[in-house]
């Protein structure tokens, strides 16, 4: 099912395929975790997102000029300004993947 899906998704759109494949991972993921809940408590919720993110690991992200460049499409880039906070934490981690959210 997994690579039914991935073909699919990387055929009928415009996503990095990197993207992709973090997406289905990421909801397998939940989905596994939803089951093995499910057994302990029967009356659980369906697992869903409550807000757009999105994971980088540490080969598709780049930090420059105060910015996090990630690729969109080949070639096509988005650059989002980092707060100094956030620029230190970075900086001073090692370099893994991030999640990237939405501002409230």
């Amino acid at each position: 099912m997994h690579h039914e899906l991935y073909k699919h998704l990387r055929d009928n759109s415009d996503f990095y395929a990197k993207y992709v494949y973090d997406s289905i991972s990421i909801a397998k993921a939940r989905l596994k975790l939803y089951r093995a809940t499910k057994k302990k408590y029967p009356n659980a919720n369906r697992p869903y997102m409550k807000r757009d993110m999105i994971t980088l690991d540490n080969q598709t992200y780049k930090i420059i000029d105060n910015h996090l460049r990630f690729p969109i499409r080949a070639k096509q880039y988005i650059y989002i300004k980092l707060a100094s906070y956030v620029l230190q934490k970075l900086e001073s981690a090692k370099l893994g993947s991030i999640t990237v959210t939405p501002k409230n």
